[in-house]
């Protein structure tokens, strides 16, 4: 999917991923695939996007967690939106954590 042309795929490589999640998948699985979209040349989704797709479900919420974790940079837009994500797993609760403490 990440080396796929959007036009091929007919929507954002994004879109598409979150769409293929059935809130089953290992962690670090979303993760990797994440950051294959990244390496890809398909950057992290803007923050209206990130909002957007987090007030989808409580699911979609903490992937786009995940998700601006591979950010190289988050602007404070985005600071609730990671205090506010349902609570996860102890690897899932790291990764907020640092994303808190790196905007902090």
């Amino acid at each position: 999917m990440a080396n796929l042309d959007p036009s091929v795929l007919g929507q954002d490589p994004w879109m598409a991923f979150i769409h293929l999640l059935k809130r089953t998948e290992p962690l670090l699985a979303v993760l990797e695939v994440a950051e294959e979209l990244v390496r890809g040349g398909h950057p992290v989704p803007d923050d209206a996007w990130i909002l957007a797709a987090g007030q989808q479900s409580p699911s979609w919420h903490q992937y786009t967690v995940l998700f601006l974790s591979l950010r190289k940079s988050s602007s404070e837009n985005v600071r609730a939106h990671i205090t506010e994500a349902p609570k996860g797993g102890e690897l899932y609760e790291r990764i907020r954590q640092r994303l808190l403490e790196s905007e902090g």
